[in-house]
């Protein structure tokens, strides 16, 4: 994932704008292809006929979802993703839908480096960042071209589950930040059931404590101190820059999950799509997705602390919290 004081931030309000012309890789400057590895893992994953395309970096479709290889850095190491695509299913209306993708996005950040998003034609995407251990692995990227087939499968059927249940939810989050909720109505709404399965598997990658001495040690560098969130499942809080960096270690021992609340309620069909249209971006750019869940609205990345220190990890805390700063909605008398 790239550093996060790499990223841009000159304009509170432009991530949420980020278009086609962002600053991402051009293809047409990168050597070619591995091409061997590629078909091989299309092979793998049961596709004949778009094996040859897959090996060229385009897509082949199955089952409706749209599949293709993207390499987003050549040097100093190469840097892929796997983007599957699918329209919204014709039963499901576009509340439903948006609010869907964005509540999923926080379980699938604490499965693997995944967002969700929306393209400019209104296919939903789902970025799924190949881990650097897995390039030129065809068994490797088969495995997570299988693991990005289950989540977008998942998807569809989410979506016709929960259609009647999200909606209220959505407007109940913009409520209580709007502040026009009080007593036992401003209590975040219980949220929709995960998929069967999902839920469990989430818990079980969340929760780990390998990570407190590093912790520590980027703390005091950054001069900051965590508390513990018994009431949360992510482990730890540290406030920096005015943000509330949630950290939570995940169960291989090597990645930290991190969350900020932003003061956006994505409460309106415009805010939801245009949250979505920039997570495809801020996946591609830095590994980052917004998310919804009953507490707000998030940003979410994870971080690989393999062969890092406490100073790595402080430089990353400092430039996620710079990054979820200037993503809040400005004052209403700036807009």
């Amino acid at each position: 994932m790239m550093d996060m004081q790499k990223m841009c931030i000159t304009n509170g309000s432009a991530i949420m704008q980020i278009s086609s012309t962002a600053s991402t890789t051009d293809p047409s400057t990168l050597s070619p292809p591995p091409a061997a590895w590629l078909r091989e893992a299309a092979r793998r994953f049961g596709e004949t006929e778009g094996a040859e395309p897959f090996s060229e970096s385009r897509s082949f479709e199955q089952d409706g979802i749209r599949y293709s290889p993207l390499r987003i850095e050549d040097a100093p190491r190469e840097r892929w993703v796997l983007v599957a695509s699918q329209p919204c299913p014709a039963s499901v209306e576009e509340p439903v839908w948006t609010s869907l993708l964005l509540h999923l996005n926080a379980p699938a950040m604490a499965l693997g480096s995944v967002g969700i998003g929306l393209d400019r034609t209104g296919r939903a995407v789902v970025v799924h960042g190949v881990p650097p251990s897995h390039v030129g692995d065809a068994a490797l990227l088969a495995q997570d071209l299988f693991q990005l087939s289950y989540f977008s499968g998942m998807l569809r059927e989410s979506a016709l589950g929960v259609q009647h249940h999200l909606p209220s939810m959505i407007e109940a989050h913009a409520l209580r930040q709007a502040g026009s909720a009080s007593g036992p109505e401003a209590a975040p709404p219980e949220m929709p059931p995960l998929p069967p399965g999902l839920e469990a598997t989430v818990q079980a990658q969340a929760g780990a404590d390998w990570h407190r001495s590093l912790l520590r040690q980027a703390l005091d560098e950054l001069g900051a101190a965590a508390s513990g969130t018994p009431d949360l499942p992510l482990g730890s809080i540290a406030r920096l820059q005015g943000k509330d960096i949630q950290i939570a270690a995940c169960g291989d021992g090597r990645t930290l999950l991190l969350s900020a609340p932003l003061d956006r309620a994505l409460a309106d069909s415009a805010g939801r799509t245009a949250a979505l249209q920039a997570n495809v971006e801020l996946m591609l750019i830095a590994g980052c997705a917004l998310s919804l869940s009953p507490e707000g609205t998030f940003v979410q990345t994870r971080w690989d602390s393999a062969g890092m220190d406490g100073t790595d990890l402080a430089v990353q805390l400092d430039g996620f919290a710079a990054l979820a700063a200037s993503m809040d909605a400005p004052p209403a008398s700036m807009q």
